[in-house]
Parts: structure tokens; C-alpha cells; sequence
């Protein structure tokens, strides 16, 4: 887009820029979607002081590789492949936190503005009564990454920032050589490794969903507290970097161990032949 002009101060923060893109494209390509994540990546690729770095990391993670077509009678060792994934995605961790301030941030202003008569009486009540205060619960749209479906959602504030903040101190761990956690990961077997980092990848998967939703929901819930709202749109797609690159050591692994028990398949099947 030709009228869009970016500067290297956008790349840092690419919300500045965005509206106006967004604006633009609304009215040149009315039937298009707009991926804001595309968009930001766009920016950082094309714009950003090391978008030379970025661009050769797309272009690695496409390159086609040829296999190997001998098999090594050797045990072939992948393990590290799945360190490499699990310390891949702990790099979320600072990401991740910087994300949970900002909506703690944003859900105690708009908390703030709410604060009506009743609900001070209400508190007073609660005070006096010795009641716990009631949950926040908060109605965000989900979407769906492959097909774009969106669907509503209600998650308890209290519960999400529980789950955000343990996925962070173990991701932190993780990263700490001396830590239980590490220790615990050094006597784990192989396929334990392998659900954990699947199940890690699909829980940072769901709080990825929740950390869109709530971004629009901050935006779009009061447009006189939106310029105090702070937006996540960077923390979010660091974030989904670090999920794609440990999701691809999860495929890299799967594919050499599905490699290594088929040849030792045909081993045996050999031997039984013999």
C-alpha cells in the first residue's frame, strides 16, 4: 500500500500504524480478511532493523531438505531435539508476563470505571459479611487459526491468570540448568518429553486464543478508556513465533522417530523372514 508510510519507530511498535493500514485496507480491499498477526510480521520482515534475520528464517523454515537415505544401524539419539523445542517455547516466558501486566492493567481500569454506588455498597457488604469478592467473569471471541471460525467464550479472570502465571514459572525453570524442574526433565523418557512439549504447545496454543480475545474485548469495551487500554499485539505474535519454532522440533521429531521405528520394523520383519 503505496500511501502507508512505515518507519523504523512503527516496527518497534506496530500498533502505531496499524489503524492506519487497517483504515486503508477496509476501503481498497473490502472483501479481503486482515490478519493483524500477518501484518505485524510484515512490518517487522520488510521494515524492521532486522528484517534481513527474519527474512532468512522463513526462508530456512520453507526450504525443502533432502532425507538421508541411508539408515544408521547406530541408536540415533533425537532427545535433543526435544530440549531444544521445550527451551524454544520457555523463551515465551518474559513475553507471557509482560502480556499478564498489561491485562491486569487493563482489567483494573475498566474495573475502576465500573465502580458504581452499588457495587461500593456491595463491596462494603462483602467487607462486613467477610464474603469473598465474586469472580470476574469476562465474554471474549475466539478464533479459530485454521479456518477463521469465531465462537464466544467465558473464562474466569482469576483462573486465567493462574494458568498464565504457572506456565511461566515453569517455562522460567526450565530455562534455570539447577532447577527441580530441569532435574525432573534429565529423568524423563523420551516419549514423556514428546507429550509434554505437545501438551505445553497446545496449552500455550489456548492462552494464545485468550490473549486475542481479551486484547479486542479491552479495546472494545468502553472507546473512552481506549487510550488508556494497553495493547498486546507484540507480546502475542512473539509469542506465536515461539510456538511455531518449538512446534516444529515437535514434527522434526516425530518424523525421525516415526523413520527409526520403520526401519527397525523392516529389520525384524528381515530377521523373522530369515
Amino acid at each position: 500500500m503505496p500511501s502507508v508510510k512505515i518507519s523504523k519507530a512503527d516496527c518497534a511498535n506496530p500498533a502505531n500504524v496499524l489503524r492506519e493500514i487497517k483504515k486503508i485496507f477496509s476501503i481498497k480491499l473490502k472483501k479481503k480478511p486482515f490478519y493483524t498477526d500477518l501484518i505485524v510480521e510484515i512490518i517487522r520482515e520488510d521494515y524492521g532493523e532486522d528484517s534481513g534475520i527474519l527474512q532468512q528464517e522463513i526462508l530456512s523454515r520453507l526450504e525443502v531438505k533432502e532425507k538421508e537415505k541411508a539408515f544408521s544401524q547406530q541408536e540415533v539419539n533425537n532427545r535433543p531435539i526435544l530440549i531444544s523445542g521445550l527451551k524454544v517455547l520457555s523463551n515465551s516466558a518474559p513475553h507471557l508476563k509482560a502480556a499478564l501486566e498489561k491485562i491486569k492493567s487493563n482489567q483494573e481500569l475498566v474495573y475502576k470505571s465500573e465502580n458504581t454506588v452499588f457495587r461500593k455498597l456491595g463491596q462494603l457488604l462483602r467487607q462486613a459479611l467477610k464474603l469473598d469478592p465474586p469472580e470476574r467473569l469476562i465474554t471474549i471471541v475466539i478464533t479459530d487459526n485454521i479456518n477463521q471460525n469465531t465462537k464466544k467464550q467465558t473464562i474466569t479472570y482469576s483462573v486465567f491468570e493462574k494458568e498464565v502465571i504457572q506456565k511461566i514459572a515453569l517455562f522460567q525453570n526450565i530455562m534455570v540448568p539447577s532447577s527441580m524442574v530441569n532435574q525432573k526433565i534429565k529423568t524423563m523418557t523420551d516419549e514423556m518429553l514428546f507429550k509434554s512439549l505437545t501438551k505445553y504447545i497446545s496449552d500455550c496454543n489456548e492462552i494464545l486464543k485468550q490473549l486475542n480475545g481479551l486484547d479486542e474485548f479491552y479495546k472494545n469495551i468502553k472507546p473512552e478508556l481506549r487510550s488508556k487500554i494497553r495493547g498486546i499485539k507484540i507480546e502475542i505474535t512473539t509469542i506465536t513465533n515461539s510456538v511455531i519454532k518449538a512446534n516444529q522440533y515437535r514434527a522434526e521429531y516425530q518424523v525421525l522417530s516415526d523413520e527409526v521405528n520403520h526401519m527397525k520394523n523392516l529389520e525384524l520383519s528381515k530377521i523373522s523372514s530369515d
